[in-house]
């Protein structure tokens, strides 16, 4: 009965990948059908409800974005990682963990409001000459939803390193500092590489914080522009 409860649980979640792959290919299928294909890779921009769908537009912004979540991601991420694993004392991790891991449950929603309502008008528009719509603000927002990735498996990633590592260059007279940049995360280079890994699908499969903080005019021309919609 176990294994037979056990190959069921395998077997739909198989059915239901198979059945979201179908439903893609379908829905794509007719979207070609329906359009000119040298429009997919024009001059146009990205301007769904006028007929354009220029994919170098989408593509290209998608990728800034990633870019500038990542700037904001990946250092706040493995700093916050070394303090947990490294210098936080155990009270002060079973608190700062898993309140840092609540922040990966914020609906995408409302970090896009928070980045339109408040990053763009109050940090980006102060700063520079940019639209109330603009990349930047949108990559901040997925840097912000990114980080409790990067942070929670980096330290995981850490914590796995033997402490006879840190203890032998101790031995050696290296202060905590140059024991956790120059041992530690050597060791734990591929769980680190594996948590930009993810942070970076995350972020480049992020679609709500963009639509709302960058893409809420409904289009864009092609444009490597942070500072505008997208």
């Amino acid at each position: 009965v176990v294994r037979a409860a056990f190959f069921g649980a395998a077997a739909l979640s198989l059915v239901i990948s198979g059945l979201i792959v179908v439903s893609l290919v379908s829905e794509a299928t007719s979207f070609v059908n329906s359009v000119d294909l040298p429009t997919l890779w024009s001059t146009g921009g990205w301007f769904p409800r006028r007929g354009f769908f220029d994919v170098k537009t989408i593509v290209v912004g998608s990728l800034l974005v990633t870019i500038i979540g990542m700037m904001l991601a990946v250092p706040l991420g493995l700093g916050t990682a070394i303090y947990l694993a490294e210098y936080a004392r155990p009270k002060t991790r079973r608190v700062l963990k898993p309140a840092l891991e609540m922040l990966a449950g914020i609906p995408s929603v409302v970090v896009g409001v928070f980045a339109l309502t408040w990053v763009s008008p109050e940090l980006v528009r102060r700063f520079f000459d940019a639209t109330l719509f603009n990349l930047v603000a949108a990559g901040i927002g997925v840097g912000v939803l990114t980080v409790p990735l990067v942070a929670s498996i980096s330290e995981d990633a850490m914590r796995a390193v033997p402490q006879a590592l840190r203890e032998a260059s101790y031995g050696l007279g290296a202060r905590k500092v140059t024991t956790s940049i120059r041992v530690v995360i050597p060791a734990a280079v591929s769980g680190l590489v594996a948590a930009f890994i993810v942070a970076v699908s995350r972020a480049i499969g992020e679609t709500m914080v963009v639509a709302i903080a960058a893409g809420g005019t409904g289009g864009s021309r092609f444009t490597t522009d942070v500072l505008g919609p997208g």
